[in-house]
Protein backbone atom coordinates (compact mmCIF):
# COMPACT_ATOMS: atom_id res chain seq x y z
CA UNK A 1 0.00 0.00 0.00
CA UNK A 2 1.35 3.32 -0.82
CA UNK A 3 1.47 6.02 2.08
CA UNK A 4 -0.53 8.57 0.54
CA UNK A 5 -3.24 5.87 -0.28
CA UNK A 6 -3.56 5.19 3.67
CA UNK A 7 -6.56 6.59 5.19
CA UNK A 8 -6.78 8.43 8.69
CA UNK A 9 -9.59 5.82 9.27
CA UNK A 10 -6.99 2.95 9.26
CA UNK A 11 -4.88 4.52 12.28
CA UNK A 12 -4.91 0.88 13.92
CA UNK A 13 -3.41 -0.56 11.26
CA UNK A 14 -1.12 1.75 10.90
CA UNK A 15 0.32 1.94 14.46
CA UNK A 16 0.37 -2.13 13.92
CA UNK A 17 2.01 -2.54 11.16
CA UNK A 18 4.25 0.46 11.15
CA UNK A 19 3.71 2.38 7.96
CA UNK A 20 6.58 4.57 7.89
CA UNK A 21 4.54 7.98 7.05
CA UNK A 22 0.79 8.65 6.93
CA UNK A 23 -0.87 11.29 4.47
CA UNK A 24 -2.74 13.44 6.64
CA UNK A 25 -3.41 16.43 4.02
CA UNK A 26 -1.71 18.14 1.30
CA UNK A 27 1.90 18.21 2.49
CA UNK A 28 1.41 17.51 5.74
CA UNK A 29 2.38 14.13 6.90
CA UNK A 30 2.26 12.23 9.86
CA UNK A 31 4.72 10.21 11.51
CA UNK A 32 4.55 7.65 14.71
CA UNK A 33 7.72 7.06 17.07
CA UNK A 34 7.92 4.45 19.43
CA UNK A 35 8.69 5.24 22.76
CA UNK A 36 10.20 3.71 25.83
CA UNK A 37 6.93 2.49 27.24
CA UNK A 38 6.15 1.32 23.67
CA UNK A 39 3.39 3.83 23.34
CA UNK A 40 3.57 5.63 20.12
CA UNK A 41 4.11 9.43 19.99
CA UNK A 42 3.25 11.63 16.75
CA UNK A 43 5.36 13.91 15.22
CA UNK A 44 3.97 15.80 12.45
CA UNK A 45 5.98 16.87 9.22
CA UNK A 46 5.52 19.56 6.18
CA UNK A 47 6.63 19.43 2.63
CA UNK A 48 9.14 22.50 1.89
CA UNK A 49 7.64 25.55 1.13
CA UNK A 50 3.77 24.65 2.47
CA UNK A 51 2.40 27.63 3.71
CA UNK A 52 0.78 28.25 6.63
CA UNK A 53 -2.82 28.55 5.03
CA UNK A 54 -2.70 24.91 4.06
CA UNK A 55 -1.37 23.73 7.49
CA UNK A 56 -3.96 25.73 9.53
CA UNK A 57 -6.61 23.81 7.17
CA UNK A 58 -4.72 20.53 7.78
CA UNK A 59 -5.04 20.92 11.61
CA UNK A 60 -8.74 19.31 11.33
CA UNK A 61 -7.43 16.36 9.92
CA UNK A 62 -4.37 16.17 12.35
CA UNK A 63 -6.77 16.35 15.48
CA UNK A 64 -8.84 13.88 14.20
CA UNK A 65 -5.41 11.81 14.09
CA UNK A 66 -4.27 12.49 17.58
CA UNK A 67 -8.11 11.38 18.72
CA UNK A 68 -7.65 7.99 16.82
CA UNK A 69 -4.27 7.52 18.44
CA UNK A 70 -5.86 8.34 21.74
CA UNK A 71 -8.65 5.92 21.65
CA UNK A 72 -6.16 3.62 20.35
CA UNK A 73 -4.00 3.64 23.24
CA UNK A 74 -5.04 6.04 25.76
CA UNK A 75 -3.89 9.18 27.65
CA UNK A 76 -0.25 9.01 28.88
CA UNK A 77 -0.79 8.13 32.78
CA UNK A 78 3.00 9.37 33.34
CA UNK A 79 1.36 12.88 32.68
CA UNK A 80 1.34 15.01 35.87
CA UNK A 81 -2.27 15.97 36.10
CA UNK A 82 -3.32 12.31 34.68
CA UNK A 83 -1.58 10.88 37.70
CA UNK A 84 -2.17 13.58 40.32
CA UNK A 85 -5.86 13.22 39.68
CA UNK A 86 -5.69 9.13 39.73
CA UNK A 87 -4.65 10.01 43.14
CA UNK A 88 -7.02 12.32 44.39
CA UNK A 89 -9.88 9.64 42.60
CA UNK A 90 -8.34 7.43 44.83
CA UNK A 91 -8.83 9.24 47.93
CA UNK A 92 -12.19 10.68 47.34
CA UNK A 93 -13.34 7.22 46.68
CA UNK A 94 -11.92 6.25 50.26
CA UNK A 95 -13.25 8.43 51.68
CA UNK A 96 -11.70 11.80 51.87
CA UNK A 97 -13.39 15.02 51.49
CA UNK A 98 -12.45 17.50 49.35
CA UNK A 99 -10.87 19.96 52.39
CA UNK A 100 -9.07 16.69 53.44
CA UNK A 101 -7.78 16.07 50.38
CA UNK A 102 -6.54 19.92 50.14
CA UNK A 103 -4.66 19.37 53.45
CA UNK A 104 -2.35 16.69 51.85
CA UNK A 105 -2.03 18.84 49.21
CA UNK A 106 -0.27 21.40 51.06
CA UNK A 107 1.44 19.53 52.91
CA UNK A 108 2.91 17.76 50.24
CA UNK A 109 4.14 21.28 48.93
CA UNK A 110 4.88 22.43 52.40
CA UNK A 111 7.32 18.92 52.19
CA UNK A 112 8.84 19.22 48.48
CA UNK A 113 9.69 22.92 49.59
CA UNK A 114 11.55 21.26 52.82
CA UNK A 115 13.28 18.94 50.86
CA UNK A 116 14.52 22.06 48.01
CA UNK A 117 15.57 24.22 51.22
CA UNK A 118 17.80 21.25 52.10
CA UNK A 119 19.15 20.68 48.33
CA UNK A 120 18.38 16.97 48.37
CA UNK A 121 16.63 14.87 45.67
CA UNK A 122 15.53 11.86 46.72
CA UNK A 123 15.63 8.83 44.21
CA UNK A 124 16.09 9.24 39.96
CA UNK A 125 17.04 12.67 40.04
CA UNK A 126 15.51 13.11 36.16
CA UNK A 127 12.27 11.94 37.49
CA UNK A 128 12.38 13.04 41.65
CA UNK A 129 13.47 16.61 41.79
CA UNK A 130 11.26 18.33 44.14
CA UNK A 131 10.91 21.61 42.80
CA UNK A 132 9.14 20.05 39.37
CA UNK A 133 6.72 18.46 41.40
CA UNK A 134 5.69 21.27 43.53
CA UNK A 135 5.37 23.80 40.96
CA UNK A 136 3.41 20.89 38.70
CA UNK A 137 1.26 20.33 41.81
CA UNK A 138 0.31 23.77 41.99
CA UNK A 139 0.06 24.28 37.98
CA UNK A 140 -2.18 21.15 37.66
CA UNK A 141 -4.66 22.40 40.10
CA UNK A 142 -5.19 25.48 38.42
CA UNK A 143 -2.39 28.02 39.73
CA UNK A 144 -1.15 30.33 37.73
CA UNK A 145 3.06 30.64 36.71
CA UNK A 146 3.87 33.36 38.30
CA UNK A 147 1.61 32.86 41.91
CA UNK A 148 3.23 29.16 42.25
CA UNK A 149 6.52 30.92 41.49
CA UNK A 150 6.02 33.69 44.12
CA UNK A 151 4.82 31.04 46.61
CA UNK A 152 7.94 29.40 46.31
CA UNK A 153 10.62 32.34 46.92
CA UNK A 154 8.45 33.43 49.63
CA UNK A 155 8.05 29.81 51.13
CA UNK A 156 11.88 29.13 50.84
CA UNK A 157 12.42 32.45 53.37
CA UNK A 158 10.23 31.26 55.89
CA UNK A 159 11.09 27.43 55.84
CA UNK A 160 14.86 28.66 56.31
CA UNK A 161 13.73 31.05 58.96
CA UNK A 162 11.79 27.75 60.62
CA UNK A 163 8.23 28.95 59.71
CA UNK A 164 5.97 27.50 58.02
CA UNK A 165 4.92 29.18 54.36
CA UNK A 166 1.26 29.21 54.82
CA UNK A 167 -1.64 28.28 56.47
CA UNK A 168 -2.04 24.54 55.78
CA UNK A 169 -6.18 24.58 56.21
CA UNK A 170 -6.56 26.36 52.70
CA UNK A 171 -3.06 27.66 51.56
CA UNK A 172 -1.87 27.60 48.81
CA UNK A 173 -4.79 25.24 47.71
CA UNK A 174 -8.61 25.25 48.79
CA UNK A 175 -11.05 22.08 49.08
CA UNK A 176 -12.80 23.70 46.43
CA UNK A 177 -10.12 23.84 43.65
CA UNK A 178 -9.67 19.84 44.70
CA UNK A 179 -13.63 19.56 43.70
CA UNK A 180 -13.01 21.82 40.46
CA UNK A 181 -10.16 19.66 38.99
CA UNK A 182 -12.08 16.30 39.49
CA UNK A 183 -15.32 17.29 38.29
CA UNK A 184 -13.16 18.93 34.96
CA UNK A 185 -11.07 15.85 34.55
CA UNK A 186 -14.50 13.69 35.01
CA UNK A 187 -15.72 15.76 31.77
CA UNK A 188 -12.68 15.53 29.79
CA UNK A 189 -12.87 11.58 29.85
CA UNK A 190 -16.18 12.13 29.09
CA UNK A 191 -15.85 14.03 26.32
CA UNK A 192 -13.04 11.76 25.25
CA UNK A 193 -10.05 13.99 25.47
CA UNK A 194 -8.31 11.87 27.95
CA UNK A 195 -8.38 8.44 27.79
CA UNK A 196 -7.50 5.96 30.29
CA UNK A 197 -7.72 2.11 29.61
CA UNK A 198 -9.20 0.03 32.32
CA UNK A 199 -6.09 -2.55 31.73
CA UNK A 200 -3.17 -0.06 31.97
CA UNK A 201 -4.31 1.98 34.94
CA UNK A 202 -3.58 0.62 38.32
CA UNK A 203 -4.71 3.67 40.28
CA UNK A 204 -2.32 2.74 43.32
CA UNK A 205 0.87 3.13 41.60
CA UNK A 206 0.51 7.15 42.11
CA UNK A 207 -0.02 7.47 45.46
CA UNK A 208 3.16 4.67 45.58
CA UNK A 209 5.43 6.95 44.06
CA UNK A 210 4.18 10.56 45.64
CA UNK A 211 3.66 9.33 49.03
CA UNK A 212 6.13 6.47 49.62
CA UNK A 213 9.02 7.39 46.68
CA UNK A 214 9.04 11.39 45.96
CA UNK A 215 7.50 12.96 49.28
CA UNK A 216 9.52 10.96 52.05
CA UNK A 217 8.62 10.12 55.79
CA UNK A 218 11.55 12.73 56.72
CA UNK A 219 10.15 15.82 54.80
CA UNK A 220 6.52 15.13 55.73
CA UNK A 221 8.03 14.95 59.60
CA UNK A 222 9.72 18.25 58.96
CA UNK A 223 6.97 20.38 57.44
CA UNK A 224 4.23 18.90 60.82
CA UNK A 225 7.18 20.30 62.78
CA UNK A 226 6.99 23.85 61.56
CA UNK A 227 3.44 23.95 61.53
CA UNK A 228 3.55 22.98 64.90
CA UNK A 229 5.45 25.76 65.65
CA UNK A 230 3.75 28.63 63.43
CA UNK A 231 0.21 27.12 64.14
CA UNK A 232 -0.42 25.69 67.19
CA UNK A 233 -3.89 25.13 66.64
CA UNK A 234 -3.19 23.19 63.48
CA UNK A 235 -1.74 20.49 65.46
CA UNK A 236 -4.43 17.65 65.81
CA UNK A 237 -5.97 18.09 62.54
CA UNK A 238 -2.26 17.86 60.87
CA UNK A 239 -1.85 14.74 63.16
CA UNK A 240 -5.07 13.31 62.23
CA UNK A 241 -4.57 13.79 58.90
CA UNK A 242 -0.76 12.44 59.08
CA UNK A 243 -2.11 8.89 60.88
CA UNK A 244 -5.10 8.48 57.65
CA UNK A 245 -2.32 9.13 55.83
CA UNK A 246 -0.12 6.63 56.79
CA UNK A 247 -3.09 4.23 56.64
CA UNK A 248 -3.84 4.62 52.99
CA UNK A 249 -0.53 3.61 52.66
CA UNK A 250 -0.36 0.44 54.86
CA UNK A 251 -3.84 -0.77 53.12
CA UNK A 252 -2.47 -0.09 49.50
CA UNK A 253 1.03 -1.88 50.66
CA UNK A 254 -1.16 -4.85 52.33
CA UNK A 255 -2.92 -5.40 49.11
CA UNK A 256 -0.29 -4.68 46.28
CA UNK A 257 0.86 -7.24 43.93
Amino acid sequence: MNEDDINITEIEDFVTFGYPRLKIAKGVYGRLIQLQNDDFELVISVTEGLRAEALKDAWGNISEFRERLRKTQGSDIRDYSISLYLTLTYLKDNGWSYSEIARALNLDCMSLLCQCVDGKKEGDADQSNPLVHYYSTLTSMGMSKDESLDLFLEGMELVRSNQAPWYPEDQPIKGIRVRDFLRQFNKNIKKGTIVLLDEEVDIRLPIIYRWIILITPKYIIKALNLINITHPEMKDKMTNDFHKRANVINQILDNFG
